[in-house]
C-alpha cells in the first residue's frame, strides 16, 4: 500500500523533521551538561549550519542559554517543565520533608534519585557542604551501577539489569576476538618471530587489547554486582564505599509507588571517618523510605498539619 511506511521510513523521516532534529540536541544536555556546536555535531550526526540554527531557535525559547566561549547549557524553560510534570513535581513536595529530617538525623548528604534509561539522576540534595566540581558532577547523572542510590534503583529494574549484561557480552566480544574465532593469523606470528622489530616481544596479541586477566575480572564484577543487587532486594537497602568520591559512605533504600514499582531511591552519604558503622543509620533511611512510599500511594497529599488534604491529586 501506498499509503504505509515501514517503521525505519517513518523514523527516518522523523529525525530529518525540524521537531526530530530539536529533540536531537536536546539530548545532548541530558545530565545537566554543557555542549559546544562542535560536540552536538558530532554526537548528532547535524550539519554545523543546522545546530546553529537550532540553537538560536532553541534560545529565543529559553530552552537552552548560551554561555561564554561558544558553549550552551539547558535553559531554565526546559528546567520549569520538567519539575512541572505532575509525577515528579508530586514526588518531590511529598519526599523533601523527609529529606530535611533526615539530614537533620545523620548530618549526611541525602539525595533523591529516579532513574533515566541506564543512569541514575539526583536532582534533590540537602546538605550543608559546600559542593567542589567533583562532587556536583557526582550528584547530577551516574550510570546506575556505579553509586549506591543507582544500585537501589537496578535491583529492582530487571530490564536495566539484562541490559547491563548484554553490553557486557558485546564489550567482550569487541575486545576479545580472539575467543571468538578472531585474532592474530599463525603465519603472521611466525614472520613477526623473525621481524627484529618485534624484539621487544610485545607482538600483535599484546598490542591488540586487554587481556584474558581483564576479561576474568569484568566476569568477576559482574558477578559481584548480581549478588550485590539480589542482597539489596532481600534487606531492602543498599550500601556502597567510596560512593563517586574516596572515602565517602552511601546507604541507600528503595521508594516505592503507587503500583508497588520502585520510582526513586533514597540515599544518604557521609564521610567514612564521621560514620564508622553505616548500619547505625539504616533504621533511618529506611524509615524514610517508607514514609515517603507510604505518602505516595495515598490517592490524597498530607496537608501541613499532616492531615489528608480534602482535594486529591491531579
Amino acid at each position: 500500500m501506498t499509503g504505509s511506511r515501514e517503521p525505519a521510513e517513518q523514523s527516518e523521516e522523523s529525525k530529518r523533521s525540524v521537531l526530530g532534529r530539536a529533540f536531537e540536541i536536546l539530548d545532548c544536555f541530558a545530565g545537566g551538561q554543557e555542549m559546544t556546536v562542535a560536540g552536538i555535531c558530532e554526537e548528532t550526526g547535524l550539519p554545523p549550519a543546522t545546530v546553529h540554527r537550532m540553537l538560536a531557535a532553541l534560545v529565543e525559547w529559553e530552552g537552552v542559554e548560551r554561555l561564554a566561549r561558544g558553549r550552551y547549557r539547558l535553559g531554565a524553560r526546559i528546567w520549569r517543565l520538567g519539575i512541572s510534570a505532575p509525577q515528579v513535581r508530586r514526588l518531590r513536595e511529598l519526599a523533601q520533608p523527609y529529606l530535611v529530617d533526615l539530614h537533620m538525623a545523620t548530618r549526611g548528604t541525602v539525595y533523591l534519585g529516579v532513574r533515566d534509561g541506564p543512569d541514575a539522576v539526583f536532582g534533590d540534595r540537602i546538605t550543608r557542604v559546600k559542593p567542589t566540581v567533583a562532587s556536583s558532577m557526582v550528584t547530577r547523572r551516574m550510570p546506575l551501577q556505579s553509586t549506591a542510590g543507582g544500585r537501589v534503583l537496578l535491583a529492582y529494574s530487571e530490564d536495566a539489569w539484562q541490559q547491563l549484561q548484554a553490553d557486557a557480552v558485546a564489550a567482550d566480544e569487541r575486545d576479545f576476538p580472539a575467543e571468538t574465532g578472531g585474532g592474530t593469523p599463525a603465519s603472521s606470528r611466525a614472520q613477526d618471530e623473525d621481524d627484529p622489530s618485534r624484539a621487544d616481544g610485545l607482538g600483535d596479541d599484546a598490542l591488540a587489547g586487554p587481556s584474558a586477566s581483564e576479561r576474568t575480572r569484568r566476569e568477576a564484577s559482574l558477578e559481584a554486582l548480581g549478588r550485590e543487587l539480589a542482597s539489596i532486594r532481600s534487606r531492602g537497602y543498599g550500601t556502597t564505599w567510596n560512593d563517586g568520591l574516596r572515602g565517602r559512605t552511601s546507604v541507600a533504600a528503595p521508594v516505592f509507588g503507587e503500583l508497588g514499582a520502585v520510582v526513586a531511591s533514597l540515599t544518604v552519604s557521609f564521610p567514612e571517618t564521621r560514620i564508622p558503622d553505616p548500619r547505625t543509620i539504616v533504621p533511618q533511611v529506611l524509615g524514610a523510605a517508607k514514609a515517603i512510599s507510604a505518602d505516595l500511594t495515598r490517592r490524597t497529599l498530607p496537608t501541613s498539619s499532616g492531615r489528608p488534604s480534602a482535594n486529591p491529586v491531579r
